[in-house]
């Protein structure tokens, strides 16, 4: 009997984390959609598609959701460090401002998920 508490409290610590998550990702897609950053609402719309799927799977590990999450980060990581590098080659076509502006936004983005990712 003691373990069905168990197991009905931590799923339902599962669902209000995963509800928490979900909360925190609109305000922040109200952000991006406020300023019109076509990039992060996208990003934004998949991390929320992402954990509504996996908190209707609770039957999964949740070890097996955070490596899932962890890796994702990362590869998103690599993603916006090409799009920098990539910024950088064509520095000389752009316009001083605007260059600086998308560096400044892609080098945020990088520093927001690097501390999501240690959490």
């Amino acid at each position: 009997m003691k373990n069905f508490f168990l197991i009905t409290t931590l799923i339902g610590f599962a669902f209000a984390n995963c509800e928490y998550k979900i909360q925190k990702l609109q305000e922040e897609l109200e952000y991006a959609k406020k300023y019109n950053n076509h990039n992060r609402i996208k990003g934004l719309e998949n991390a929320i598609n992402n954990i509504q799927y996996k908190c209707s799977n609770v039957n999964k590990s949740q070890n097996l959701d955070y490596i899932e999450l962890k890796n994702q980060k990362k590869e998103k990581i690599k993603e916006l460090e090409k799009q920098l590098d990539e910024l950088k080659n064509n520095k000389k076509n752009m316009n001083k401002m605007e260059y600086k502006n998308k560096k400044k936004e892609l080098k945020n983005q990088i520093k927001q998920i690097k501390s999501e990712y240690k959490n």
